[in-house]
């Protein structure tokens, strides 16, 4: 950010102070002159990194201000007083004088400084991490910038937006704004348009077009170059170092990293002398009595007497030559380490690669196994079905309409089951990257119907029926086959655990925005700890024989809890021992449009 507080220091340094009006004494005019000469020598001082003078002065001006009512320079001094808590680390104290200022600026209407302040605003919201924030004040800026025709404003907003658009990883908004700077025919800055190259090849890099990538470093260099501006420079080589070694270029790579080292050296160079101008900040009026007491001692050394040098000299000697050894042996341990940790790295990182790999392989095999435990389960059913319906026809003694009639009902079955075995190898291919989720509008009281075909003969085997309470009511929006699922086992769970001659209804309630589907039984029930741990997916898979010793592989509930999560369904239940079970499926996303 060091290049951009030098661009504010620039903008700062161009503002003038205009008076509030002039007075009748001399007195008055030679000290409202001295304080705006102090709040102009306080400016260079900050473009210079001499923070402490700079803050000292525009601390100056900021008081006059206050007593004389003079608002223009306490919004003037503000802001710089802000820009200096910025630069010293001090992000909330600046904010306080950044808002301060805008606000003295509206009521003076100079929408330039407004403008200004509020990019200054999102500046220090960016720096602290809140780029929400950080967007929502450049716009702010830029909205005013454009509205008077603030060229220079205009172009630094839409840079900062593009970088916040881009650390927040909307590459296609990022590229917007950078581009809109590069092609703005009305304004052109070799400074900020050094910043939107920059930016294009960062954005360019994270598409993988690394060849563009490492021009566009180069243009935002040569242009940074050009102004000195050698932050600025340094970042667009940094980017051409990366963009040229992805690329396979390792000449140019190399030749861009000893640049960006070159530059990166002058700028640690300016960091130092800005940490130095903080510590001379903060003891500027303490006495420096140690300096005095290194000086005396000095003198006196000089007395020692001409032996004692020369001794001194031989054994100075002898450290320099064992340092010099040791330094040599220090170097050659600290190149081998490099190479171990070098090595060590690469092989973290290839284990890092196979564990992935692994994990990922765990997950589809984990996926595959589930498919296949689906197809099993919703096959189960209509199969018994048809080996029931074929039994009868071993029996003795049918008429021929009771043939007849068997021969219709293994016909449907057959239809039934085929039509589901298409319908889930269909699904199980979609699936095979994963458990995918495709939303459409589904008709939950045809999907039951379909479902409730395929369990009658199984329902009828047993003696139970089946009530259906339909009603005029919209679709619901979720994966078809997954909603499916979730029907067909609450179905199949309720007719396992009835016993002959019960009765399972299936109803709904709409109510406001959510729509319940409910299937209720007079089954056997279960413990309401059972219950919640089913709801709670504490559930464990195991099997539990049904009423007619029906044997399952203990998925049914477990897939309509994680279909329900899937699809954005509440799963919920209430159960009596030996009086029955009632599960729901609460839909909140409906469309009243017409069914297909």
């Amino acid at each position: 950010m060091s290049g951009f507080f030098s661009k504010l220091a620039i903008l700062c340094c161009c503002w003038t102070i205009t008076l509030a009006g002039d007075g009748p004494a001399h007195t008055k005019r030679t000290v409202n002159a001295h304080v705006q000469n102090s709040l102009k020598q306080a400016k260079a001082d900050y473009g210079d990194g001499n923070y402490p003078e700079a803050m000292e002065g525009a601390l100056e001006a900021y008081s006059h201000g206050q007593k004389t009512g003079d608002l223009a320079m306490l919004a003037d001094a503000g802001n710089l007083i802000g820009l200096v808590d910025l630069a010293q680390g001090q992000t909330a104290a600046a904010i306080v004088y950044f808002r301060n200022a805008e606000r003295i600026n509206r009521k003076l209407g100079n929408q330039e400084r407004v403008a200004a302040n509020l990019l200054n605003i999102s500046l220090a919201q960016s720096e602290l991490q809140k780029l929400d924030s950080a967007v929502y004040y450049v716009r702010k800026s830029l909205t005013i910038s454009s509205a008077h025709h603030i060229k220079n404003l205009i172009a630094m907003g839409r840079n900062h937006l593009g970088d916040y658009y881009f650390r927040q990883n909307k590459l296609a908004a990022s590229e917007a704004e950078f581009m809109a700077v590069l092609t703005n025919k009305a304004y052109q800055d070799d400074w900020e348009n050094s910043f939107a190259n920059t930016g294009m090849a960062r954005i360019m890099f994270s598409r993988k077009n690394f060849q563009q990538a490492a021009l566009a470093a180069d243009r935002a260099f040569t242009l940074a170059k050009a102004v000195n501006a050698k932050w600025d420079a340094a970042q667009a080589l940094e980017v051409a170092h990366r963009a040229y070694r992805a690329a396979g270029n390792d000449k140019k790579a190399y030749d861009r990293l000893l640049a960006y080292k070159l530059y990166s050296d002058s700028l640690f160079n300016v960091e130092s002398e800005k940490i130095i101008a903080q510590l001379r900040y903060k003891q500027k009026s303490v006495e420096n009595d140690n300096l005095r007491k290194q000086v005396e001692l000095a003198r006196k050394q000089q007395k020692i007497d001409q032996l004692i040098i020369i001794v001194v000299l031989i054994a100075s000697l002898l450290i320099l030559f064992i340092a010099v050894v040791l330094y040599r042996r220090h170097r050659q341990m600290t190149r081998r380490n490099l190479m171990l940790k070098a090595d060590h790295e690469a092989s973290l990182h290839q284990n890092k690669i196979i564990e992935a790999q692994n994990e990922e392989l765990n997950l589809m095999n984990r996926d595959n196994n589930r498919l296949l435990s689906i197809i099993a389960h919703d096959l189960r059913s209509p199969f018994a079905a048809i080996e029931n319906t074929i039994a009868f026809f071993k029996s003795e003694g049918l008429s021929n309409e009771e043939l007849t009639m068997l021969s219709e009902a293994l016909s449907s079955q057959v239809s039934t089951a085929s039509g589901m075995l298409n319908g889930l190898l269909m699904w199980a291919a979609n699936q095979r990257g994963g458990m995918s989720y495709f939303p459409v509008e589904v008709d939950l009281q045809r999907k039951v119907d379909k479902v409730i075909d395929v369990y009658i003969a199984a329902a009828r085997h047993k003696s139970i029926t089946i009530e259906h309470l339909k009603a005029d009511l919209p679709s619901v929006t979720g994966d078809a086959d997954q909603i499916r699922i979730m029907i067909h086992n609450l179905i199949s769970n309720s007719i396992k655990f009835t016993a002959e001659s019960g009765h399972i209804c299936i109803r709904y309630e709409l109510k406001g925005n959510f729509l319940d589907l409910i299937i209720e039984d007079t089954g056997i029930g279960m413990s309401q700890e059972k219950l919640d741990n089913i709801l709670a997916g504490r559930h464990e898979q195991t099997s539990t024989y049904g009423t007619g010793n029906e044997k399952g592989i203990g998925l049914g509930l477990h897939l309509v809890r994680d279909f329900a999560i899937k699809n954005g369904v509440h799963f919920l239940g209430e159960t009596v021992i030996n009086s029955g079970t009632q599960f729901r499926l609460r839909f909140n996303r409906l469309s009243y449009k017409a069914h297909s």
